[in-house]
C-alpha cells in the first residue's frame, strides 16, 4: 500500500519508519523547505522507548539523550519533598525501559537519518485532500496532486488533513 504522511514531526517520522519496515511504500510530505532547530528538552517515557526499541533506534537515541535518576517534586515555598518517582535502573527495571531526556532536534534528527531516501519530500505544503473508494488524492498548494491508498495527518495542531476533513469521510473510517 501507498502511505501518505502529511508531517514531518516525531509522529510523522516515526510513523513512516515504522510503516516502511512493514513493507508499505510511505511518503512524508513536509511544508516546511527543511528540518530546522525546534523546540527544547522532551522526555520519552518508557512506553515511547520500546516503540524506538522495536524500530531499532533505541541505541541511537541512548547516545544523544541522558537518563535522569529521578523526577522530584517539591513545594515552591519551603523546597520540601513531596513526591519522589524514581528513574534510571529502577525505572527502566520496573517499565521494562528508561525514561530519556533528549533534546527535540536530535530526536528530529535521528528519525530523520531513520527514513529511507526518497520518502521525505520538503516544501510541499498540503492545501486539502479528496476521498474516494480506491484511495486519496492530496491537492499541494502548487497544484500538484498525489495519490495514495491512505493519508496520515500528523502535521499539529492546525491540521490541514483533519480540518479539511468532512463528516463523510470521517465515518468512513469507522469500524463496527
Amino acid at each position: 500500500m501507498r502511505m501518505i504522511i502529511v508531517g514531518a514531526g516525531i509522529a510523522g517520522m516515526t510513523a513512516a519508519i515504522a510503516l516502511h519496515q512493514k513493507g508499505h511504500e510511505v511518503l512524508v510530505l513536509e511544508q516546511a523547505t527543511a528540518l530546522k532547530e525546534i523546540g527544547a528538552g522532551i522526555q520519552i517515557a518508557a512506553n515511547a522507548t520500546l516503540v524506538l526499541r522495536e524500530l531499532g533506534l533505541e541505541k541511537d537515541v541512548a547516545n544523544v539523550s541522558v537518563i535522569p535518576q529521578s523526577y522530584e517534586m517539591r513545594d515552591i515555598s519551603t523546597g520540601k519533598l513531596l513526591n519522589l518517582s524514581p528513574l534510571g535502573d529502577l525505572g527502566t527495571r520496573h517499565w521494562g525501559a528508561p525514561l530519556y531526556n533528549i533534546h527535540r532536534a536530535d530526536l528530529l534528527d535521528l528519525l530523520a537519518s531513520a527514513v529511507p531516501s526518497g520518502t521525505l519530500r520538503f516544501g510541499a505544503q498540503v492545501a486539502g485532500f479528496e476521498q474516494d473508494d480506491d484511495g486519496v488524492t492530496v491537492r499541494l498548494a502548487s497544484g500538484e496532486q498525489v495519490r495514495g491508498d491512505i493519508l496520515i495527518g500528523a502535521d499539529g495542531i492546525h491540521s490541514v488533513s483533519e480540518n479539511s476533513c468532512g463528516a463523510r469521510s470521517r465515518r468512513s473510517f469507522r469500524t463496527s
